[in-house]
């Protein structure tokens, strides 16, 4: 475990706030990270507004990328993700959240990488899966007052379920939509993963069907 002292936080350039982390678990507080790795999509020198080419947009990270810094950007992350498992080890509650939709971050993608840098940072994947419902179940609700609906599957609670032919906790990549190219032992590669279904309210949603309507959507956009 790490000492999060001031010395260490400072050498680190940490700024962590005592009354949230307070270098110890304080009863009744959550983390809710956001550990996704922004990953650009388009020609950094077309485009404008927040993604335009200016150092002032916080969207224009990638100006003058270079190797050096590419290198010190994934070293802060070693501290932070020790932190965070620090906590949760502390028996702080440690939720999933990333940015969908902000800085390059795509909708069902970005969570999923979220999971797993959780796992990079220590976590085992039953961990993470309970980062990912009955943590952030107990978040949402805690200030309701009232017992999470949802977060576990159990008689009594909401049937809000995604439906997935692989096992996460032996590989999370098999959870993002687009499953996983998995090479076989006989020299075969499978295209396995990706969610099957989504059932949100009692209503059933077929994922591959979702998709190719976004694609098509794409595709219609495009032709105008």
């Amino acid at each position: 475990m790490i000492d999060w002292s001031p010395p260490v936080a400072s050498r680190f350039r940490l700024q962590w706030q005592p009354a949230t982390v307070a270098v110890r678990y304080v009863p009744g507080c959550s983390c809710s990270p956001t550990t996704h790795a922004p990953s650009p999509i388009v020609n950094p020198a077309e485009g404008g507004g927040t993604y335009g080419a200016n150092r002032e947009h916080h969207g224009s990270y990638w100006y003058d990328w270079t190797t050096a810094r590419e290198i010190k950007w994934r070293r802060f992350y070693l501290p932070y993700m020790r932190l965070m498992n620090d906590y949760k080890n502390m028996g702080g509650l440690v939720t999933a959240g990333s940015d969908p939709g902000f800085i390059y971050q795509t909708w069902g993608f970005s969570y999923i990488g979220e999971l797993e840098m959780l796992q990079e940072a220590g976590f085992s994947p039953l961990e993470v899966i309970q980062a990912a419902t009955w943590n952030g179940a107990q978040e949402l609700y805690r200030s309701k007052g009232i017992a999470p609906p949802v977060g576990l599957v159990e008689e009594g609670k909401l049937a809000d379920l995604i439906i997935a032919p692989e096992n996460p906790l032996q590989n999370l990549k098999t959870l993002y939509g687009t499953g996983f190219d998995r090479l076989e032992v006989d020299g075969k590669v499978d295209h396995v993963g990706g969610i099957r279904y989504v059932i949100k309210d009692g209503i059933l949603y077929d994922a591959h069907k979702l998709l190719d309507d976004v694609a098509a959507m794409v595709e219609a956009q495009k032709a105008h």
